[in-house]
């Protein structure tokens, strides 16, 4: 494949998925709508404005673990969903098989479409923790009260611990969009795969849950110092964990390519 088809291949999947791309990163910032809410019954009592300095740096923390918690269940049925869509344009207009027709190889149109879409579901559910904290500390700090600022020393903290996070997300992110793509190329409604993805994830999470929680979570909720949570135990980098959960997104990517390589042409 020359570089002409490989950009266009490239210009054809963002074409068809930023759209739905789009929609999956607003959705990942359900739970600013929650801390909005929340902080505007916090400014209605202007009496308390002290308290309400007390627990501005707080509420950093808190929606770093609340958008994490997210992220980590509802946000990985969200990347199932969002990679089980990968085929549905080529099954339902009959041009997956015109494209096996063409100049290109099965091996190279299945790269591009993982790359680009895996690409979409980890920028989703990795840069909404770092965009989630910048839009609380612009909320804080909008009016140019002292009283309610956030310091840039606890943001610059907090996005330090958002890259802890992120690599964490990204990991089992790519392991709940492989599964979920595996059962897009196999079967040809985007419905079933959707189905079987999800049936995956909910089971991934029903046996991993607690361990992800304890590596992510525990040390961070549970030692809470006298200026709140240790921002520093969350996400705990662990290299054996991360490249164990790596692997179910390596199988799901070789098992991808096998069926794909021996889908018929109809």
């Amino acid at each position: 494949m020359n570089g002409k088809m490989f950009r266009a291949l490239l210009w054809k999947e963002w074409r068809e998925s930023r759209l739905r791309f789009l929609a999956l990163f607003c959705t990942f910032h359900l739970p600013l709508v929650f801390f909005y809410q929340a902080m505007r019954m916090l400014k209605g009592r202007q009496h308390d404005l002290f308290v309400f300095q007390i627990a501005a740096p707080r509420n950093m923390y808190a929606t770093l673990f609340y958008q994490s918690a997210f992220n980590m269940t509802i946000g990985l049925f969200l990347i199932a969903f969002f990679a089980a869509s990968a085929f549905s344009g080529e099954y339902e207009g009959n041009r997956l098989f015109f494209m096996f027709e063409r100049p290109v190889r099965r091996g190279a149109l299945l790269a591009v479409k993982w790359g680009v879409y895996m690409f979409e579901a980890l920028v989703a559910i990795c840069l909404s923790l770092f965009t989630s904290q910048l839009l609380v500390y612009l909320a804080y700090n909008a009016d140019g009260s002292p009283v309610l600022a956030i310091p840039g020393e606890q943001l610059a903290e907090v996005l330090g611990a958002c890259l802890r996070g992120a690599i964490w997300l990204a990991v089992l992110g790519a392991g709940a969009f492989g599964s979920s793509f595996l059962f897009a190329v196999v079967f040809p409604r985007w419905w079933t795969g959707m189905i079987a993805g999800t049936i995956t994830v909910g089971t991934f999470l029903l046996f991993m849950y607690f361990r992800i929680y304890d590596w992510m979570f525990w040390a961070f909720t549970h030692q809470p110092g006298p200026a709140g949570p240790p921002i520093e135990k969350y996400a705990r980098l662990e290299g054996g964990p991360l490249l164990w959960l790596l692997v179910p997104a390596l199988l799901c990517y070789a098992a991808s390519h096998h069926f794909l390589k021996r889908k018929e042409i109809r």
